[in-house]
This record gives C-alpha cells, sequence and structure tokens, in this order.
C-alpha cells in the first residue's frame, strides 16, 4: 500500500508539527522512498528522494538518540577507522541485545563489509540478528546478510537456513519489501542448496557401494591374512631357532672384536710410544756423538801435547762414562714420565702400602721404579734390561721378584696389570 502511504504522508503539513514530530515525519518519508525504491523499476530515482529525506530527518532528529549518532556516522566520517573506534564508542555504552545494539552492530557490520573485513562483517550481522530476535524485531536485514555471506563462503546449508528463516519473518511481518528482497537470492541460494544436497546423496550412494565393496574386500583379505599368519608363524618358529644360533655367533664375534680392539689399541700405543723413543733416541745420540768428538778433541790435544800422563788419567777415569750414563737416565726418566705421568702413583697403588716406593730428591726414578718402566714400553727381557741398567741379570731378577712379593693382589698378575698403567680401559684399585 505504497501509494496510500504517500497520500497520508502528503496529507500532513510539516510546518505545524513539533520538533519531534517533525523528526518522526521526515524518518517516516525516509523510510517510505527507502521500501518503495526496492519495490519498483525506477530505483534510482526514488533512492535521490530517500537520499534528500534521510538528510532531513538528521537535520530535524533528536541529537541524543542512536538513529541520529548513527546516522552522522555513516553520512559524515569519511575514514573508515575512525567511524568503527566511533561506533564501537557508541556499543560500548548500550546494553547487550537491546534494540539500539542491533542497529549499531548492523552499522558496524555494513562498515567491516565496506572494508573488506569479511569476518568482522560476519560477526556484527550475528549479533545484529540476535539483538533482534531477543526484541521480537520482524526487521530480517542482517539474517539477509549472513545468507549472502555465507552463500558466498559456499556454506550453502547455512545460507539456506538463514534465507528460509529471513522469509518465515517477512510473512509473518507482513513486511512486502523484505519479502521482495529475499526473493532476489531466495531462489539462487536453494537452487545451490538442492544441488549440494543432490550431490551429497548422489555421493552417499557412491560411498555406500564403495564401503560394501570394500567390506566384501576385506573379509576376502582377512581370510587371506588368517592363511597367511599360519604360515608366518611356521617361518617365525624357523627364525627364531635361526636369531638364536645367530645370537650365540654375534656374542662369540663381539668377544673376538673386543679383543681385536684392544690388541688393535695396545699396538697404536706401542707404536705411539716408540715413535717418541725413537724421536728422543735421535736427539740423544746426535748429542752423544757431539760429546765423544769433543771428548776425542781432548784426548788428541793431549796426545799432541805430549801429555801423557793427564791423557792416560783421563783414559782411566770412570767420571764421564757415570756421567753420560746419569744423563742417559735421566732422559729416559724425562720421558718415559712425559708418556705416563702418573706411573709412580698408579705403580704405588699397586704394592702394599708400607712398601710403595719413593724415589730420592732430584731423581725421578729409581733402579725398581726403571726396571718396570722399561717392562711397561714392552722391553720385557731380563738381559735387555740389565743391559740398559748396568747390572746383572740376577739382580733384575732379584728386583723383579721382591716386586711381586709387595704386591696387594695376585702376585702372578702383577707385572700384567704394571702393563695397564696409563691405558684409556686402566682403573687404579
Amino acid at each position: 500500500m505504497y501509494r496510500e502511504a504517500e497520500l497520508l504522508l502528503k496529507d500532513i503539513d510539516p510546518t505545524q508539527l513539533s520538533k519531534e514530530l517533525l523528526s518522526a515525519y521526515y524518518d517516516a518519508y525516509y523510510r517510505f522512498w527507502e521500501y518503495y525504491a526496492i519495490s519498483t523499476t525506477r530505483s534510482n530515482q526514488y533512492r535521490y528522494q530517500r537520499e534528500m529525506y534521510r538528510n532531513l530527518f538528521l537535520s530535524n532528529a533528536d541529537q541524543s538518540s542512536i538513529n541520529y549518532k548513527v546516522g552522522v556516522i555513516n553520512r559524515s566520517v569519511k575514514d573508515p577507522k575512525e567511524a568503527e573506534k566511533r561506533l564501537l564508542e557508541l556499543l560500548a555504552a548500550e546494553e547487550e541485545g537491546s534494540p539500539d545494539y542491533a542497529i549499531i552492530t548492523c552499522a558496524l557490520a555494513t562498515l567491516s563489509g565496506q572494508n573488506n573485513r569479511p569476518d568482522l562483517e560476519k560477526k556484527y550481522y550475528m549479533q545484529s540478528a540476535i539483538a533482534d530476535i531477543m526484541n521480537v524485531t520482524r526487521e530480517n536485514f542482517s539474517l539477509q546478510h549472513l545468507a549472502v555471506i555465507y552463500y558466498n563462503d559456499n556454506d550453502f546449508a547455512k545460507a539456506f537456513k538463514y534465507t528460509q528463516a529471513a522469509i518465515d519473518q517477512a510473512r509473518a511481518s507482513g513486511i512486502q519489501f523484505r519479502a521482495t528482497q529475499i526473493n532476489e537470492f531466495y531462489s539462487v541460494i536453494s537452487a545451490a542448496y538442492q544441488e549440494k544436497e543432490a550431490k551429497a546423496k548422489s555421493n552417499l550412494i557412491i560411498f555406500l557401494t564403495l564401503i560394501t565393496a570394500l567390506f566384501v574386500f576385506l573379509v576376502a583379505l582377512v581370510v587371506y591374512t588368517y592363511r597367511q599368519i599360519k604360515k608366518m608363524r611356521q617361518i617365525k618358529e624357523a627364525l627364531s631357532i635361526s636369531n638364536t644360533k645367530l645370537k650365540e655367533l654375534n656374542n662369540t664375534l663381539n668377544k673376538v672384536n673386543d679383543q681385536l680392539y684392544c690388541k688393535n689399541h695396545e699396538l697404536l700405543e706401542t707404536n705411539n710410544v716408540k715413535e717418541q723413543f725413537i724421536a728422543q733416541f735421535f736427539d740423544l745420540c746426535s748429542n752423544y756423538i757431539t760429546r765423544m768428538e769433543g771428548y776425542q778433541n781432548s784426548l788428541y790435544k793431549l796426545a799432541i801435547n805430549r801429555n801423557y800422563e793427564m791423557l792416560i788419567k783421563k783414559l782411566k777415569s770412570t767420571t764421564n762414562i757415570d756421567e753420560e750414563l746419569n744423563a742417559l737416565y735421566s732422559h729416559f726418566d724425562s720421558i718415559f714420565l712425559n708418556l705416563y705421568p702418573t706411573f709412580v702413583t698408579d705403580f704405588n697403588a699397586l704394592l702394599k702400602e708400607d712398601e710403595r716406593i719413593v724415589p730420592k730428591a732430584g731423581t725421578l726414578l729409581n733402579k725398581e721404579l726403571r726396571i718396570y718402566a722399561l717392562i711397561r714400553i714392552g722391553i720385557n727381557d731380563g738381559a735387555k734390561i740389565s743391559n740398559f741398567l748396568r747390572c746383572s741379570t740376577s739382580t733384575v731378577y732379584n728386583y723383579r721378584t721382591k716386586m711381586r712379593n709387595k704386591a696387594i693382589g695376585d702376585k702372578e698378575n702383577f707385572e700384567n696389570e704394571i702393563l695397564k698403567i696409563g691405558s684409556e680401559a686402566y682403573m687404579p684399585s
């Protein structure tokens, strides 16, 4: 009844109205042209009329009303962030679910959609629609937009649900223009929803067929698997026997590998010791030859000068030999303790507490310690040891026997423990 409504509005003289009624008059005219524009093909012309009366309404409206405040923000605030800020300030002052709350959230949703913020747009339209339902307001603007949003998101089920709810409200309220708005996209959403439902049913039939085929296949697979399990049990029993034998062989192999590793480690250690001793030996020989050369020159000078008495005295003297021996032993001690710095401590740890050896002040090793130092580097022959230490083999034997008798543990294993000193596996007791 748009024409009848327009005649009623024209019959009213706005100059005879109070300011409050004048605001309501322009608001009614604004809404008339808004709804009429939706229902006619000459919508552009009528939208101009709508905007004119909207401006008149805002010019005469109560400035404390939400419609005025929201209208001013939408019309005058061009910056989207500033508009959102002011709308949120209005929203914070309203009770959740009130009619004004629905108006503000609807305005926020429209602003969010204009600024390409779909999540906020959806959120605010939902809040607006909930507030409309709480206030039994048949205004389904928010529901319509939610339906369009979900349609664009390809969620046809929710789009159809919201569209149907909007249609039901439009029919219940008798608001023709809302029904006209909904009919513009209802057929599209309904068709998309029906197509999706048909496709879902088709897919369900296909899935049921596939599940049936899969069930038959699984039954056959179970039968086949059961037969294979019986065969596997027999194979496992045979493998178990083979694995047991293989474990025994692996254990034997591991033991051999451990022994081989120990031997290789001992060889590597021996080689390192030999390399260092060889290097020191060359250095010692070089120094000895130099000293012998100097000693020969001194004898040669005595002979040239016919100082035979001094020559004979020097040849009879053992002082030079003793000095060389002391230098040799000192050199040996230094090299050996450089290789095995804890040798004296570890050696004494193998002896009874009251039998432990302490070298004299100014010396690194004594004769007993040198015997076992030579044994530690692999020289076990008594003759070679006695030759190096300038003593008899029986003396060396006696020293070795005496040290074994002083041992804490097994006397027969004493020298084997000496060979472990300085190795990675050695743990002093």
